[in-house]
């Protein structure tokens, strides 16, 4: 559930509508109210045309549709939960609304809520109080913020929102300042799967070519993971911690910047963020009569890096590469640094289709036993590969999407294969149907997802 989010949308909302050019709205309301005088008749047209639509200040988009998913392996969690059958039957509900406001601003609030009924139809006892938490229902703001011009070539934009750094579609490297949704991993793309958070972002644009951004992040949000009882976490949770060193909302602030140029084929920027590890760490700080004092939290980090992309032809190279500093790991003394970097090469060279690679080497430094081992199961070189085919077929009324990620050298950490189409059936009407297949691998998580293979069907209507 995501209740707990709200008062901290109301703080952004609050502060951004007190940035926004209030008098000025006023102002443009007395100018245009002048025009009439107290004689005069006002005629009002009740016929809303699609013109009238297009030319009002306000609008509200959104969609409502019912996901499910299906698990044909018969498994069990680590509690005793029987994973096999209908495991998602998911209603959700996203609205978008959008305000112009005068002088070039714009407000937006993108609400969303969804229920799961698989946990009322299998009965509520065959799950756990952590599972039924984080899947069974949940309602958040997600984009909600203020946007629009400080001065001609400086722009702000205040409230929850999604910054895409970096060139990646599959991976990441320089894109971190979003934490993710992977409660139940493979199921959609990265940029479907990133969760809005509370910052302030300024982009000055120098000329034509060139843009720098700075950004403040005063809200501590973290990547959703599986939950222990769910079949994607056989883990179970640590021992309550005796202390905690976990960021607070505008106490522990996150930052970045980035310089990024446009020209004709090509793109290029340079990055800087001070940030929190996604993932959080548990260090022993002590022992009791009961066990170890455990501290929980996030290791901050440092990230200096760059990326591009050159288009020619039907081909397009991209890549990024970035130097991470702070990683901490349970029972190891001292900071590590990670240096990552990855290659990705799109060929769209054939009718409706599109074709990419992209690889990803990520090397920790001063690696040790220790790291290797559990509980943090961390190689001293990491290789990821996905492989993506994108195709429309019947006018571009299907589209059918296959995507492999490989995990390890010789795919030795496991794979993960989505294969699914999506049909338009009517305006706004449309259905997607696949699958999600696993192979287990030598360390965690994927030596555990074997059996985790599922089908799924939604079905979305968009208005």
């Amino acid at each position: 559930m995501r209740r707990r989010h709200c008062p901290r949308l109301a703080w952004f909302t609050g502060l951004a509508l007190a940035v926004s050019p209030a008098a000025a709205w006023a102002d443009s309301v007395d100018d245009s109210l002048g025009g009439f005088d107290e004689d005069e008749e006002l005629e009002i047209d009740f016929d809303t045309t699609a013109t009238d639509q297009a030319d009002r200040w306000w609008n509200v988009d959104g969609s409502v549709g019912l996901s499910s998913s299906i698990n044909w392996n018969g498994h069990r969690s680590e509690t005793g939960t029987n994973y096999e059958g209908l495991q998602r039957l998911r209603a959700r509900l996203n609205l978008e609304g959008d305000a112009q406001l005068p002088y070039g601003w714009k407000f937006r609030a993108s609400p969303h809520i969804w229920y799961d009924f698989a946990y009322l139809i299998n009965g509520f006892s065959r799950y756990t109080s952590q599972v039924r938490n984080d899947y069974e229902w949940e309602w958040e703001f997600q984009d909600t913020y203020l946007e629009g011009p400080l001065l001609d070539n400086v722009d702000l934009k205040i409230g929850r929102q999604v910054v895409k750094w970096g060139y990646s579609d599959s991976v990441r490297v320089l894109d971190v300042l979003n934490p993710l949704d992977q409660r139940e991993p493979g199921r959609a793309d990265i940029e479907d799967l990133a969760r809005s958070v509370g910052m302030g972002k300024l982009d000055w644009y120098v000329d034509r070519n060139w843009t720098v951004t700075a950004i403040a992040i005063p809200e501590m949000r973290f990547s959703d993971l599986p939950s222990f009882g769910s079949d994607f976490n056989p883990t179970p949770p640590p021992k309550p911690s005796s202390s905690s060193d976990n960021p607070q909302d505008f106490e522990d602030w996150e930052a970045a910047a980035a310089v990024h140029g446009i020209f004709e084929g090509w793109d290029v920027s340079f990055h800087y963020a001070y940030f929190y590890d996604d993932l959080p760490t548990v260090q022993v700080v002590g022992a009791s009569p009961t066990g170890p004092l455990l501290e929980h939290g996030h290791s901050r980090l440092h990230l200096v890096g760059a990326g591009g992309n050159y288009a020619l032809d039907s081909w397009l190279v991209k890549g990024e590469i970035a130097w991470i500093d702070g990683f901490e790991f349970t029972s190891v003394s001292g900071d590590r640094s990670r240096l990552d970097a990855t290659l990705g090469i799109e060929y769209y060279g054939i009718a409706e289709n599109s074709f990419a690679i992209e690889v990803v080497e990520r090397h920790l430094f001063d690696h040790t036993g220790a790291i290797r081992a559990a509980p943090n199961f961390t190689r001293e070189d990491r290789m990821e590969y996905t492989i993506r085919w994108t195709a429309d077929w019947f006018n571009a009324r299907l589209t059918t999407t296959v995507l492999a990620i490989l995990l390890g050298y010789g795919v030795q950490d496991g794979t993960i294969l989505r294969a699914e189409g999506e049909y338009e059936l009517g305006d706004g009407l449309a259905l997607t149907a696949g699958i999600l297949m696993f192979q287990s691998g030598d360390l965690p998580p994927l030596d555990s997802w074997g059996r985790n293979d599922r089908a799924f069907i939604d079905l979305k209507y968009s208005f």
